[in-house]
């Protein structure tokens, strides 16, 4: 009796392992099979020639129609030409500017680290690390001076030009802390201006030396953590999880971009759901430019927002988020 008892029990788990086994074949077999319909549905995902990451496709918006039988799906230009303008998506919307609407007035400055095969008609360089000493800022009478030197005046219109919407980020909050009140990022970066069909030179343009004379905005540029301000880490969330500064909110500066370009101020506003709009916020990274990216986004959704130097972000005293306090 007990033999015939343990022979039915055992029929009955390797009945079991044989079904979970199969209903596991089976979902593999669906996965398999749907992932490239999947995939097409992903606006926001990022798929290269036989790649395709999990976390974009997670993040993506999904609640897309499906095009009509026949129709093909916009990629590449034609996809960043039919979404060229964004304006009123943002509480200042003045930071970014559409290609089209870059008139012949302003000045394009790309700040690419390297030269490029073509840039838009009549730009002048200037890489971002020419800010930079180090992993640090320069003074604010070096940048002007790397500033005038390639023809800045403070009357001019910039457009601040790059493949990284990170580095032109940086490049507009020091036009900013040096007063230049109309500075703006060029929205979708190079892809979006070849896809608008804008004229290009092969090479930078060159202007005689200008007159660019700083007025600097203090207020950009924190030297301490205000009372009461948001202190906000920057870092991509593996790099913060290794040591973090104390009471720090963290927020990767790769949520602020989606495929070169800023996210929309819906996603914005989910990004920035955790900070309090009274509250000043300052951003610091041992990378300037994932600072200025978040601080860039900030800026963009109407927050108040300033830069502070790792080093001295590591000294700051525990903030208060109004959210929650870690440490």
């Amino acid at each position: 009796m007990v033999q015939r008892t343990t022979g039915i029990r055992d029929g009955s788990i390797r009945m079991m392992g044989r079904i979970g086994f199969t209903l596991l074949l089976a979902a593999s077999v669906l996965l398999i099979w749907t992932a490239p319909a999947a995939r097409a549905q992903c606006s926001g995902c990022q798929v290269t020639a036989g790649s395709w990451d999990p976390y974009d496709f997670l993040d993506a918006d999904l609640s897309v129609s499906p095009p009509a039988s026949g129709q093909p799906v916009s990629t590449g230009a034609a996809a960043a030409s039919s979404s060229l303008y964004r304006s009123g998506q943002f509480p200042s919307d003045l930071l970014l500017k559409s290609p089209k609407s870059v008139s012949t007035s302003d000045l394009i400055l790309d700040v690419s680290d390297g030269k490029r095969d073509w840039y838009p008609r009549a730009a002048v360089g200037l890489p971002y690390t020419g800010l930079m000493r180090g992993s640090g800022l320069r003074s604010y009478s070096e940048m002007a001076a790397a500033l005038s030197e390639i023809g800045l005046s403070n009357n001019d219109s910039v457009v601040v030009a790059s493949e990284d919407p990170a580095q032109a980020a940086l490049m507009v909050w020091a036009l900013k802390y040096l007063g230049t009140v109309d500075a703006s990022l060029l929205d979708g970066g190079y892809e979006a201006w070849r896809a608008a069909g804008l004229p290009r030179d092969t090479a930078l343009a060159s202007r005689k030396a200008g007159d660019f004379s700083p007025e600097p905005n203090y207020d950009l540029l924190a030297t301490s953590l205000p009372a009461g301000a948001t202190l906000v880490d920057a870092r991509p969330f593996s790099n913060a999880s290794q040591g973090r500064l104390a009471g720090a909110v963290n927020i990767d500066a790769r949520e602020i971009v989606r495929q070169g370009r800023i996210k929309d101020g819906l996603e914005l506003e989910r990004v920035f759901s955790r900070l309090d709009r009274d509250r000043d916020v300052v951003v610091s990274s041992p990378d300037l430019t994932q600072a200025a990216i978040v601080w860039y986004g900030l800026e963009l959704m109407g927050f108040q927002a300033s830069l502070m130097e790792w080093e001295r972000a590591k000294e700051a005293p525990k903030a208060q988020t109004g959210v929650f306090s870690l440490g």
